[in-house]
């Protein structure tokens, strides 16, 4: 096991340890115990009246023989459960961006609700997917909190999944092991169990099953945007927000894809390396590895991957064929998340077209009508740097579902509180979920100009789970993106619309990347 690993969890449980020394588990308040799948539970009752239930087993624990393997029906208990403390996260390295108490566990499949419905009502639910490139984070990570969001009239679900890994590991026994022949994307079938809990128990809570909108930012976007394209996941939710995720899927099971060996291909070599391969029962072998073992190979090494059975083909591919569910979408991305990636010498107009040249070859003439540079060279490569990262990919993504079903709303949120984050970074990646679940950070919370977007942000969102239309009374007028015109809500100190900036260097961008997935079936170097 790698010794930053090692020491990163020394410390992080430690601080665990210490915490849960320092405070006692709170008692569950027995007038919020509801009937869900495997028994009673009970939770806490919060200010305004919001209800918060901690902690919920949607499956079976995936440990032992169910270690790779989709997840299990949740297995019964007998009395009342009380749900008052997350449950354990996912194996993940440790990280100062993501402060947790829990310990980490293989047994991580909780999921955690807030409300502030009575049992009979029908209010619209949200289940928010957290991001961490799907090796790192969880759904108890504090500016997903869902007490504000539910007592603004939300049903909020938060949860974990399988990571790294746990949950994306293939093998070429383990296809054969399963019934579908295919191994990997636990963590993404994880998902989907719960989405079906959610489908199954949520009226307990006040939820409406028909009114539920996924959503979730970076990987957490992209995890939105696979399950839109994925035939299993067809029918467990109603609208969906993609908020700055790409859900590009650049590895296949069992071919070679965009220069990168079958997923297969890697699991079989990690198998060597950790020593079961060559074992008389290679797959009990791989099973019996400790879990710390299991974290030996880079972030990243197993991800999502087009298996033919979640994932029929690259996810981007599928949007581009109109393969999409044919729900509600919304869709967007901040102001400056990419701009950090922009050249910082570029001291006038000449310098900047020179960058443009070197970097897009006969397509840079499209590039510089839109953004000529010549009044602030720095700043249009600033624009051009958003453009082509998350920006693009939300973007492209409004242009297919409007070009299949007619419609979809898409933001850029442009707010820039007066946070030492924000003053350096501009309007960051992740910032609009702070917003939208009105946990807003220290300079930014009780400002009113910040508190009264994301109330507004938020009543757009709780509109949108509703009715499948961000649109309601005091709010400014939001038109979706039509084949008429393209349009986006700027979301910042005021909100207004605006037609979506240079529209043919989108379309030049996504030529370009329609282009490298026609040549996806590359051959991938062999190892040495």
């Amino acid at each position: 096991m790698p010794r930053t690993f090692c020491v990163l969890l020394v410390l992080w449980m430690a601080s665990g340890l210490l915490a849960n020394e320092e405070k006692a588990a709170p008692a569950a308040d027995p007038a919020t115990a509801v009937d869900v799948e495997g028994g009673k539970i009970a939770g806490l009752t919060l200010e305004k009246g919001v209800r918060a239930y901690k902690g919920i087993p949607y499956a079976a624990p995936p440990v032992g023989d169910l270690r790779w393997k989709p997840p299990q029906p949740v297995v019964a208990w007998q009395g009342v459960r009380p749900c008052v403390e997350f449950g354990a996260i996912g194996y993940q390295v440790p990280s100062a961006a993501n402060p947790v108490v829990n310990r980490m566990s293989e047994d991580c499949l909780f999921l955690n609700v807030w409300t502030a419905a009575g049992k009979d009502e029908k209010r619209p639910v949200a289940v928010w997917i957290h991001g961490g490139g799907l090796t790192r984070k969880s759904g108890d990570m504090p500016v997903a909190d869902g007490a504000r969001l539910a007592s603004r009239g939300m049903v909020v679900v938060t949860f974990n999944y399988r990571l790294g890994a746990f949950g994306f590991f293939a093998h070429p026994l383990l296809s054969k092991e399963s019934e579908h022949g295919v191994s990997g994307n636990y963590g993404m079938l994880d998902q989907l169990a719960c989405f079906r809990w959610v489908r199954k128990n949520i009226a307990a809570f006040g939820g409406d099953p028909e009114k539920v909108v996924i959503f979730g930012t970076s990987a957490g976007g992209g995890s939105v945007g696979m399950n839109m394209v994925s035939p299993l996941a067809k029918g467990l939710f109603t609208r969906a927000l993609l908020e700055s995720g790409s859900p590009r899927g650049r590895l296949h099971l069992k071919e070679a894809w965009y220069g990168k060996e079958p997923l297969e291909v890697t699991g079989a070599h990690f198998s060597k390396v950790w020593g079961a391969a060559g074992q008389p029962d290679e797959l009990k072998a791989l099973r019996a590895l400790s879990p710390e073992r299991l974290m030996d190979p880079p972030e990243g090494t197993f991800f999502a991957a087009v298996d033919g059975w979640y994932l029929p083909d690259d996810p981007v591919e599928l949007w581009a064929q109109g393969k999409m569910h044919a729900i509600p979408f919304m869709t967007g991305s901040t102001r400056d998340e990419g701009a950090s990636r922009a050249p910082k010498d570029l001291k006038d107009a000449d310098a900047y077209a020179a960058w443009v040249k070197a970097e897009y070859g006969e397509d840079a003439p499209t590039v510089l009508n839109e953004l000529p540079g010549t009044e602030a060279a720095a700043q249009a490569a600033r624009i051009l740097c958003n453009l082509q990262g998350l920006t693009a990919s939300v973007r492209s993504l409004a242009r297919e579902m409007v070009k299949a079903h007619g419609q979809a709303w898409v933001y850029r949120f442009g707010r820039v509180p007066d946070t030492a984050k924000a003053r350096k970074e501009g309007a960051y990646h992740w910032i609009e979920t702070e917003y939208i679940f009105g946990n807003l950070p220290e300079g930014a919370s009780g400002v009113a100009a910040d508190e009264e977007l994301s109330e507004k942000l938020s009543r757009y969102v709780i509109n949108f789970a509703d009715k499948g239309d961000p649109n309601g009374e005091g709010l400014a007028a939001w038109p979706p993106c039509t084949a008429e015109r393209e349009v986006q809500a700027e979301l910042s100190e005021e909100i207004r619309i605006s037609d979506a900036h240079c529209p043919k260097t989108l379309s030049m961008l996504m030529a370009r990347e329609a282009a490298t997935r026609a040549k996806r079936k590359e051959p991938a170097p062999a190892r040495p």
